[in-house]
């Protein structure tokens, strides 16, 4: 099965309204190749590609879907594209490669993985691939440097090890043949144990199950989900002391696992331990407000305890969640309502049923807008993605309330608010049934998760940032982490061998962004941006413009010592003059250097004012430039000293079908 590298970039700037409309196209496309629909999902990366024709993630997506329609040729001529656009670009000559391998172009594979490697020397799957290639031409002995090496990158890898060891056999070396076979063992073998554990248990072999489970938890005691799935058939098994050992210990060992305290609930409750039972319903509804079988579980116990007004309140607050459930609305609560003798409220809910009040129509309504005196609300709905969405864009200050609903059971699936450019505040994601997954604090860089099979490797990611965390404050200190920096969720990425967001084996590169908090008022989006490899080591590399650390010798107390007002201050000392229009601006800005070390660049602190326009217009060709010209004081935010007063400037290009935008650029 082919495996290719998804990389997010970022490209060539175009108008806003193109970009918007382009990477529309490009998001339309992603979601009919998650369909499956390559045909569609090619239409659309093209009129991606029309609009901006330098949209490279375009050329990757659309080199993917030809290469699912067996159309490789065509793969190939993005891929090359892709190249084209950003040389240093690993992911497009790896996916050529994977390409070329499937033409049997084994020798072109491997100059593609080649320059893959040369361009990121810890790229695991390129030495994987480029083993394989090898193998096929069968130059045995260099597929074996290529899977020791990517053994070396990450040595707990089962598929590179068999790779290896089948290599070995082929040279016929068993020794080391056997070596790797064992590891490899080693490795899969408490995740082979618990999987083979269920199918037994679906198989009804529950004596085998156990067993599967035990041997699980014996190779990896702290795989807690070895001790649900043992749980869940000591339950079967009416073992229910035994199945609450096993939910306490998946419990201790991941405390937000809603479905164990369920599950521990539902064996309390059969040993009559009520208050037991209602206590971990509880916890799980504290752990997802949103969770309504934790409700209606516990609806059903008050019931049994004959708190009839408490099981009513459950049933509803279930079936608020989730108002298709035709068994709480035919059964549960009609049966409260009658213990409680209120039968026009147990008839109402039985007409409500037989009439198919809680059934959603297929008709979707037309998109709208309102304008408010304080704000703009935007309606639109989206048959092909079962989507309503919300916009509620304030007109006094830069940000909008949003909320996604599923269109066709009217449930929440996200909501949060974001500015013009990145998300703010918490973020909430939902399932299909209303439960909540996830929660995200973007002014804080926090996430909670309630369910982590909705974040495939989940823990691995966590464990990474842990990482990343750890090697941020080893350069600034505990104090400045604390005080200035804040993990982006909307910029860091991974890198994985699969498609978009389908990932079946877990991802071996990480790119790690942080905002800087430079003072209650001022947040910098990504000014921290670096990568690891698979065992969380730091990978530099000579073509990112971001790592964000600056040596400091000798500083002490690393914290920035210029605030906006002073900066201000010391700039009309040294000739800033403002007016109502030329007012001036202050920022923090990053000075990479571009080399491929740790410490890579300088923060500066920058105050500038517009000074002039300058616009070209070629009506000819329909375009237009616009240069705006700017006064610039450069200060060092570490000490507060100014070190520099220069002149800049920033070209904004306009032309019929696109344009660009760059930053602040030096006269010369």
């Amino acid at each position: 099965m082919k495996n290719l590298l998804l990389l997010l970039f970022v490209g060539l700037l175009i108008c806003p309204a193109c970009k918007l409309q382009s990477e529309q196209y490009l998001i339309r496309g992603i979601a009919k190749a998650n369909q499956h629909q390559y045909k569609r999902a090619i239409a659309n990366f093209t009129k991606a590609i029309k609009i901006n024709p330098d949209y490279r993630l375009a050329y990757i997506k659309r080199g993917n879907a030809r290469c699912e329609l067996k159309d490789l040729q065509g793969g190939i001529a993005d891929y090359t594209k892709a190249i084209e656009i950003e040389p240093h670009d690993s992911g497009s000559y790896y996916n050529r490669g994977i390409t070329k391998s499937e033409l049997q172009d084994y020798k072109g594979a491997i100059a593609d993985y080649d320059k893959a490697i040369e361009i990121a020397p810890r790229f695991k799957n390129a030495y994987d691939n480029r083993g394989n290639a090898k193998g096929q031409l069968e130059d045995y002995a260099g597929a074996i440097a290529d899977y020791t090496k990517a053994i070396e990158i990450n040595p707990d890898d089962a598929d590179t090890l068999i790779n290896n060891g089948n290599s070995d056999s082929e040279l016929k070396d068993y020794q080391a043949a056997d070596k790797d076979f064992n590891r490899a063992i080693q490795v899969k073998n408490y995740i082979v144990y618990d999987s083979r554990g269920f199918a037994k248990n679906e198989l009804q072999d529950t004596k085998g199950a156990i067993a599967d489970y035990n041997k699980a938890i014996q190779i990896n005691p702290f795989y807690a989900l070895a001790y649900y799935n043992r749980g869940n058939v000591k339950t079967k098994l009416q073992d229910y002391q035994g199945a609450i050992t096993d939910f306490s210990k998946a419990i201790e060992l991941n405390p937000i696992d809603t479905e164990s305290y369920i599950n521990r609930g539902l064996a309390k409750y059969e040993l009559k331990d009520y208050q037991g039972a209602i206590a971990d319903y509880s916890k799980a509804i504290e752990i997802n407000p949103f969770y309504a079988l934790a409700y209606y579980n516990r609806g059903v116990v008050k019931d049994d305890l004959h708190d009839y007004q408490g099981s009513i309140a459950d049933y509803n607050k279930a079936l608020e969640i989730n108002p298709n459930d035709s068994d709480l609305y035919s059964g549960s609560r009609d049966n409260a309502k009658d213990n409680l003798k209120n039968n026009l409220g147990a008839i109402a809910d039985f007409l409500k049923f037989k009439s198919g009040e809680t059934n959603t129509t297929d008709t979707v309504p037309a998109s709208y807008k309102i304008q408010t005196d304080s704000s703009v609300i935007e309606v639109n709905y989206y048959q092909d993605y079962n989507s309503k969405r919300e916009f509620n864009r304030l007109k006094d200050k830069d940000i909008t309330y949003f909320k996604d609903y599923y269109l066709d059971t009217k449930i929440l699936r996200e909501e949060g608010a974001f500015t013009d450019k990145s998300s703010v505040g918490i973020w909430k994601l939902y399932s299909t049934v209303g439960k909540i997954q996830c929660i995200t604090d973007h002014d804080k860089g926090t996430i909670s998760v309630f369910d982590e099979n909705y974040i495939p490797f989940y823990s691995l990611k966590m464990k990474m940032k842990q990482k990343a965390d750890s090697l941020v404050k080893s350069i600034y200190s505990n104090d400045f982490f604390n005080k200035h920096v804040i993990f982006s969720f909307d910029g860091s990425l991974l890198f994985t061998p699969n498609t978009w967001e389908s990932w079946t084996e877990a991802p071996k590169q990480f790119m790690m962004r942080y905002k800087i908090k430079y003072d209650e008022s001022h947040i910098y989006k990504d000014l921290i941006e670096f990568e690891l490899d698979s065992n969380g080591n730091f990978l530099p590399n000579n073509f990112e413009e971001v790592y964000g650390f600056e040596e400091l010798p000798g500083a002490t107390v690393k914290t920035f010592k210029l605030d906006y007002s002073t900066a201000i201050q010391i700039a009309k000392q040294n000739g800033l003059i403002e007016t109502d229009s030329t007012k001036a601006n202050a920022f923090l800005r990053w000075e990479c250097s571009k080399q491929p070390k740790i410490y890579n660049g300088n923060y500066r602190y920058y105050v500038i004012q517009k000074n002039r326009t300058k616009f070209i217009t070629d009506k000819e060709q329909g375009s237009e430039t616009k240069t705006d010209f700017f006064n610039v004081w450069v200060f060092n935010p570490w000490s507060g000293e100014l070190i520099q007063q220069k002149q800049m400037k920033q070209i904004k290009f306009h032309e019929n079908f696109g344009g660009y935008s760059t930053g602040l650029l030096d006269i010369k």
